[in-house]
């Protein structure tokens, strides 16, 4: 009997065969707002030309990637989203679009209507006008924001709400949950919960500035403990049921199943692993595609050379990832300490043992 698979499923499977079925596209570096906690390099403008565009879903497309995410900068923000937008979809890929909702045109919501996408997720930084000045330095994408997650809420679409949590709207934090689950309204999988991030990373050009807008750690695991009730129950489960050797080198789906070309059209495992950028302008895909495995490989081999990771006790309440690792300590595919996460880990771990 043939029985159907969940996403989940998909994903595992095609992580172990090692199947390129995710890809985020990367149009723009052109955004409408000016957040400063962005990774993305200040003075970037560059968007993707549609040639190149169509180069690099065809190449994505025949070596089997099904889901594709179009992302910025601001999407919305290129000239010819709406062609790019549709032309994923008549090539066969399931869209999914990552914006801020501010300035969502007409036009736009017309095409998203007609082709409804898998799902957008749209992330809100501030209850109010105040908090995305802040945040943003755009006062009036507020009204912008919430006027367009309302059209396309009543157009039918899947909307999925989120926000980023820094210094600036840190205080607001509940004034964002409220909106965002009054927002969401039915479509909330939880009335309780919402969608939300704090690991913030240095810019793609090296540089972090931005990181005096993250949040403290005892902030951050005062967040995690307070949006989930049941947080100490699991970390104590991680804790004892997990032996807490050789923990590091994580092996996320980045490389295996997913992947991420940037606006120049260099395809990479992950966000901010530029080791692994590969030029698609002069390597076909599947050549790229099997460079990784090749990587992946040797990360793998070199697995017994010790990390500060390797054997720490809080390892597995721990939230590094090779991203994390290569954006600020410049550790190539594995895991190494970064302070930030480890005293958030400690936090965890002194939390889930306690007996009181």
């Amino acid at each position: 009997m043939v029985t159907a698979m969940n996403s989940a499923d998909v994903f595992k499977v095609a992580s172990q065969f090692r199947v390129p079925l995710n890809c985020q596209i990367e149009i723009t570096r052109f955004c409408n707002l000016k957040c400063k906690h962005c990774y993305l390099p200040t003075s970037e403008r560059k968007a993707m030309q549609f040639s190149d565009y169509l180069h690099y879903l065809d190449e994505i497309n025949n070596a089997g990637c099904r889901f594709l995410t179009i992302t910025g900068g601001e999407p919305l923000t290129h000239p010819e989203f709406s062609r790019f937008y549709e032309v994923a979809v008549k090539k066969g890929f399931c869209v999914s679009l990552f914006t801020n909702a501010n300035g969502l045109t007409d036009e736009q919501l017309e095409v998203l209507s007609k082709h409804p996408p898998r799902c957008i997720e749209i992330s809100v930084y501030g209850s109010d006008e105040n908090t995305y000045q802040k945040v943003t330095g755009n006062r009036s994408a507020f009204t912008s924001v919430v006027d367009n997650i309302r059209r396309l809420k009543a157009a039918g679409l899947r909307v999925k709400l989120k926000t980023f949590i820094t210094k600036d709207n840190f205080n607001d934090f509940a004034g964002i949950k409220s909106l965002i689950l009054s927002l969401e309204g039915n479509d909330a999988s939880t009335q309780n919960s919402i969608l939300y991030d704090y690991k913030l990373l240095p810019r793609l050009d090296g540089s972090c500035d931005n990181l005096k807008y993250r949040i403290a750690p005892q902030e951050a695991f005062s967040l995690l403990c307070q949006e989930s009730p049941d947080a100490k129950e699991r970390w104590h489960t991680r804790i004892m049921d997990t032996a807490p050797i050789k923990t590091g080198k994580s092996q996320c789906g980045c490389g295996r199943h997913s992947f991420q070309i940037d606006v120049n059209g260099f395809v990479r495992t992950c966000t901010f692993n530029s080791y692994s950028s590969l030029d698609l302008n002069h390597a076909s895909f599947s050549a790229i595609w099997t460079t990784y495995g090749e990587m992946l490989q040797k990360a793998q081999d070199d697995r017994n050379q010790e990390s500060l990771c390797d054997n720490c006790k809080y390892a597995n309440v721990c939230d590094i990832c090779p991203a994390i690792s290569f954006a600020e300590s410049h550790v190539e595919y594995g895991n190494d300490a970064v302070p930030y996460q480890c005293e958030i880990a400690k936090l965890r771990y002194e939390y889930a043992m306690r007996t009181d």
